[in-house]
């Protein structure tokens, strides 16, 4: 066989594996178009660490970025990055677009204590409002799967524009605000 032809028999099966790995890595956006997530923001009362309850009706007339998450180490890191890299630059106004942490605490391997330092860290009426899902009900409203940190973001009217579920960077970050403004 020639040196060539080996080649080829090496290089193209190789070059089929690369197209489909970074075929699968372009689409960091995630979700809306296939249906993955729910479409509409679904129907949801939650308490926040102050016992505050909150609903999908308070929301309304607002767009609202959600990060749906879990109160463990692995998402903790997760939800951390999200929030410093939406929050670095300027605060969200209290009048203007909502900054939820929807915590599914029943994921938790350490419900108690988490849900003590959640306590502790909270600030009632700032921004991120962080929801309890006790029973990880309203996590399966948006249909986000089991171990699994997901950003959904939805416009005034309670529709779905954009879901990121890879980990978080500052550019999708600067990306979300931009987005977000123009849901004011």
């Amino acid at each position: 066989m020639s040196k060539h032809k080996t080649l080829r028999r090496l290089a193209f099966p190789a070059l089929g594996v690369l197209v489909v790995l970074v075929a699968g890595s372009v689409g960091r956006v995630a979700g809306v178009a296939e249906g993955k997530y729910v479409e509409s923001l679904p129907n949801f009362e939650l308490k926040d660490p102050a016992e505050a309850v909150h609903t999908d009706e308070s929301l309304a007339g607002h767009a609202a970025v959600f990060i749906v998450t879990i109160p463990n180490v692995k998402h903790g890191e997760l939800q951390g990055q999200w929030k410093r890299y939406l929050t670095k630059k300027e605060e969200w106004p209290a009048e203007g677009p909502k900054l939820i942490i929807l915590e599914d605490m029943s994921q938790s391997e350490f419900k108690d204590k988490a849900l003590a330092k959640m306590k502790e860290k909270y600030k009632a009426g700032a921004q991120p409002i962080l929801l309890l899902d006790n029973d990880g009900n309203a996590r399966r409203s948006f249909r986000i799967i089991n171990d699994e940190t997901v950003l959904l973001i939805f416009n005034k009217e309670g529709k779905l524009v954009k879901a990121y579920d890879e980990k978080p960077t500052i550019e999708d970050a600067r990306d979300i605000r931009k987005l977000v403004d123009t849901l004011k």
